[in-house]
């Protein structure tokens, strides 16, 4: 599991879903094998980043997830990019069938 990287105000913040923070996930209320029960709003999305955020950097709050959104919103990008980012790292992080396959097909294209 290697996670996403995001290039934020010239610094890289990786992003990752271990198993503990997918536990302390569900503890807080957000059930990661049931996503089509989530509704995606804005707290919703800026905890998922927080997160994935925190799994490779233990000082990171929810707060300062938040502004990074704000620096990476206002560098050009959309929520639904960040969106994106989160959900590609979640599959990749559950060893989600497609995305093993779409790596696969990467390879056979070398």
């Amino acid at each position: 599991m290697t996670g996403k990287t995001l290039n934020i105000n010239g610094k890289e913040y990786t992003l990752k879903f271990t198993i503990n923070t997918m536990c302390a996930m569900e503890g807080a209320g957000i059930d990661v094998m049931n996503l089509d029960a989530i509704y995606f709003n804005m707290p919703i999305i800026r905890k998922f980043f927080y997160y994935a955020l925190k799994s490779t950097n233990v000082k990171m709050t929810e707060n300062k997830a938040g502004e990074l959104m704000d620096q990476y919103i206002g560098e050009g990008h959309d929520i639904s990019d960040i969106l994106d980012v989160i959900m590609e790292t979640l599959a990749e992080s559950l060893g989600s069938k497609e995305n093993i396959e779409a790596d696969e097909d990467a390879d056979e294209g070398k």
